[in-house]
Order: C-alpha cells, then structure tokens, then sequence
C-alpha cells in the first residue's frame, strides 16, 4: 500500500515495467522492498521503533505501544513473497 501510495501521489503517470518513475525517477522496486523488510520485521524492537518515528513524524502524536500485540496484526507475508516473485518474472522476461 505505500509503494502505491507513493506513486499516486508522485508526478508520474504509469507504473512503470523499468521500476523507475519516468519522472519521478523513483525506484519503485527499492520502495517495495523497504515495505516488505518493514512488514516482514514488524515484531522487532528496531522495526517497531522505526514505525513509532515514522507515525510520530507524519501523525503527531503517535507513541510505541507496549501492548502491540503481534497476533493481532494480519500477516501479509505470502501476498508479498508472491508479488516479488511477480517482479522477478518480470525482470527475466525483459
């Protein structure tokens, strides 16, 4: 959701196949990966406060809870490691 959420808010005007915004020049392949490593690390201590500054910094007044319960969360993992199977096809058929 956020490589998509930067792309809509960036200046290009298609998702590009070469991964780089046109105009942008934003490398969409490197934004996904930073998502994935923060979703697939989510139940670190770095990765939580990491998310805590990022949250405090757009949000305001966002704070680490120490009752963030993992099992809680939905686990989006699979869905991910199929995307970036997805991206690797798509880089070996080019």
């Amino acid at each position: 959701a956020v490589t998509q959420a930067i792309f809509l808010l960036s200046s290009d005007t298609e998702f590009p196949g070469s991964r780089v915004g046109k105009s942008s020049t934003l490398n969409y392949k490197d934004l996904f990966s930073i998502q994935k490593l923060l979703i697939m690390k989510q139940d670190t201590k770095r990765i939580k406060t990491i998310m805590a500054n990022i949250n405090n910094y757009i949000f305001g007044s966002a704070k680490l809870s120490s009752t963030l319960d993992s099992a809680s969360m939905e686990d989006f993992s699979e869905e991910i490691n199929h995307a970036m199977i997805a991206l690797d096809m798509e880089t070996d058929s080019e």
